[in-house]
């Protein structure tokens, strides 16, 4: 799943403030599926290797590690221009 992920990051080139916010929420969802995938098939956890509770674990503190790191106010001035430039392309349609 994470080959995928980083393939769409490639693929879809977000603008430099955005790739950040985007990584944590990629990681922390990665993280919170593979707890509630181990959970449903009933794992338990074992103390003689490690299982998918403690790379959930680890993905989502990476996730929230990486949204701490994140540049707010370069991602709001990103999310300002593209809110502008939207609704700009509304008001030319009617």
């Amino acid at each position: 799943m994470a080959p995928i992920a980083v393939g769409l990051l490639l693929l879809l080139q977000p603008p430099g403030g955005l790739v950040l916010p985007l990584v944590s929420s990629l990681l922390v969802v990665t993280g919170l599926t593979l707890a509630a995938t181990a959970y449903v098939r009933g794992m338990r956890v074992e103390r003689d290797w490690v299982g998918p509770y403690e790379v959930a674990g680890a993905l989502v503190f990476v996730g929230f590690a990486a949204a701490l790191m994140t540049q707010t106010d370069q991602a709001l001035a990103l999310f300002g221009q593209i809110e502008a430039s939207t609704s700009a392309g509304a008001g030319t349609d009617g």
